[in-house]
C-alpha cells in the first residue's frame, strides 16, 4: 500500500541547502532512493527586486558570465584538441590542500572556443583527476563566501581567453538571499541555457521558456552538470540520448513549460506530474558545431507526432515512439561502411544528409490483400528539413514481427 508522510525542515540560517536521502532496513533494496532535493530557506519572501540583473545590466532572467577562471591543466577533457574547457565564476576559486578539489560560490559558466553555457547559479565543487571531472552543487550556501577574483585567476588580463570580445566587464558579485530568490523565480539558469543553445539550433527550430507561476524549485533550477561521454547515460532522465562522440558534455534538465516552433509549427510543452525533466546535452568540445541532444518526456510524443513531416506517415498507419533527438545546425551525412547484396551485385548505399536524428521505435502494418506483414523498427530515424523536398530515412535495425499468408 502507498504511504505518505509529511515532515518540516527548519534552517538556522537563510540560504540554499541540499537534502540527501538514504534508505535503510530489510526492505531498502525494494525501493528507489529519491534524488537530492534543493531547499531554499528565507525568513520572508522578498518579492522581485531584480537587483542583480540591474547591477550587471542584463535582461531579467539572463545570467551574465564573469571571468574568474579555474586555471588547471590536470584534466584533458577534449581529446585531440589543444584547447580545454574553462570554468569561470563571479567569485574566486578556492583550492583544497591535498586534493584536486576546487570550490566557488558564484555564478559559473563553462567555456570552450566559441561556446559558453551556464552551469550553476549557486556555486559548485569541481573534483578533477587524470580521466574524469565531477561537478557537484555546494551542500549549503549559508556558510559559503564570495571573495573577489585573485589576480592569477582574473581572466580579463589573459589575451588567450575564449572570445575576449564577449567579455564586456569582469565583475564580482556577492549574492544575498534576495538575489538568489530573484534568480530562481526568473528561472535564470534555464532561461540563459536555452537562450545560449539557440545559437546552435538550425533556423527551423526555436525553443524558449514560458513564464510559470509555480513557486516551487528543484535542484535543476540551481545547477546543471558536466560529464564525459561515458557518464552521460548515468544522469537520471538522460539515458536515451545517443551521443557517439567523446568529449565533455554540458547537461541541463528542465521541468518547466516550454514553447517551441518547429518549421513554423507551434508546439507547447507543459510537464505532467509523472514526467521526468527534459534533458538537454551539448558537447562543449565541439563548440557551436555540436548538435543539441534532447531526451523527451512521454507527454511530448503526441505533440511531436502532429508535426507535418511525421503526420504524413502517421496518417498511413505508422506509429512512432520517440525517446530522444539530436538536432544539427548543419546537415550531416551518414557514412555507410557495410556492403549489401541487391540480388545481382554488392553495393554500398548512399544515404541523403540529415539535420535531425531521432531514436525511435516505429511500427507499421504493410498488409495487402491476403498477405499480412507487420514491421517493428528500433533505431535511429534521420530527417532533413527542406521546404521543397520532404523525405525521411529509416536507417535502423529492423525485425519482421509477423507475416500472415
Amino acid at each position: 500500500p502507498e504511504t505518505k508522510a509529511q515532515f518540516n525542515i527548519e534552517g538556522k540560517q537563510s540560504g540554499r541547502y541540499t537534502l540527501n536521502y538514504d534508505l535503510s532496513g530489510r526492505s531498502a533494496d525494494n525501493f528507489a532512493t529519491p534524488e537530492d532535493s534543493a531547499i531554499f530557506v528565507t525568513k520572508q519572501r522578498f518579492g522581485s527586486s531584480n537587483r542583480y540583473f540591474q547591477a550587471v545590466d542584463a535582461n531579467t532572467g539572463i545570467l551574465k558570465q564573469s571571468c574568474c577562471a579555474l586555471n588547471t591543466t590536470i584534466f584533458s577533457n577534449c581529446p585531440m584538441k589543444a584547447e580545454k574547457v574553462q570554468l569561470v565564476s563571479t567569485c574566486s576559486w578556492l583550492p583544497h590542500k591535498g586534493r584536486q578539489l576546487y570550490t566557488t560560490s558564484g555564478i559559473v559558466f563553462s567555456n570552450f572556443s566559441n561556446l559558453s553555457l551556464p552551469l550553476s547559479i549557486a556555486g559548485i565543487n569541481v573534483i578533477l583527476s587524470q580521466n574524469s571531472l565531477i561537478t557537484e552543487l555546494l551542500q549549503s550556501s549559508s556558510s559559503s563566501t564570495c571573495t573577489p577574483c585573485d589576480a592569477n585567476q582574473n581572466n580579463i588580463a589573459d589575451p588567450t581567453r575564449p572570445f575576449p570580445s564577449q567579455y564586456e566587464k569582469c565583475y564580482y558579485y556577492n549574492f544575498t538571499t534576495s538575489d538568489l530568490e530573484d534568480l530562481l523565480t526568473s528561472r535564470s539558469l534555464g532561461t540563459t541555457y536555452l537562450n545560449r543553445i539557440g545559437a546552435i539550433f538550425p533556423s527551423w527550430i526555436r525553443i524558449s521558456p514560458i513564464p510559470d507561476r509555480n513557486p516551487s524549485f528543484n535542484i535543476d533550477d540551481f545547477s546543471g552538470s558536466l560529464v564525459v561521454q561515458d557518464d552521460l547515460s548515468g544522469i537520471p532522465g538522460c539515458a536515451e540520448i545517443v551521443a557517439d562522440e567523446p568529449g565533455l558534455y554540458s547537461v541541463f534538465r528542465y521541468s518547466r513549460p516550454l514553447a517551441s516552433f518547429i518549421s513554423g509549427v507551434p508546439l507547447l510543452y507543459r510537464p505532467t506530474p509523472s514526467d521526468a525533466p527534459l534533458c538537454f546535452a551539448v558537447n562543449l568540445c565541439s563548440g557551436t558545431s555540436s548538435p543539441v541532444f534532447m531526451q523527451l518526456a512521454p507527454s511530448v510524443h503526441t505533440n511531436i507526432k502532429s508535426l507535418p513531416f511525421l503526420q504524413q506517415y502517421v496518417a498511413h498507419g505508422w506509429e512512432f515512439t520517440i525517446a530522444s533527438a539530436a538536432i544539427f545546425n548543419t546537415p550531416k551525412s551518414i557514412i555507410v561502411t557495410t556492403t549489401y547484396w541487391n540480388g545481382s551485385a554488392l553495393y554500398q548505399p548512399s544515404l541523403p544528409p540529415f539535420d535531425l536524428m531521432m531514436k525511435a521505435e516505429v511500427t507499421v502494418d504493410l498488409s495487402s490483400g491476403t498477405l499480412g506483414v507487420g514491421f517493428d523498427f528500433s533505431g535511429n530515424v534521420h530527417y532533413l528539413f527542406n521546404r521543397m523536398v520532404v523525405r525521411i530515412v529509416l536507417y535502423v535495425h529492423y525485425l519482421i514481427t509477423s507475416v500472415v499468408l
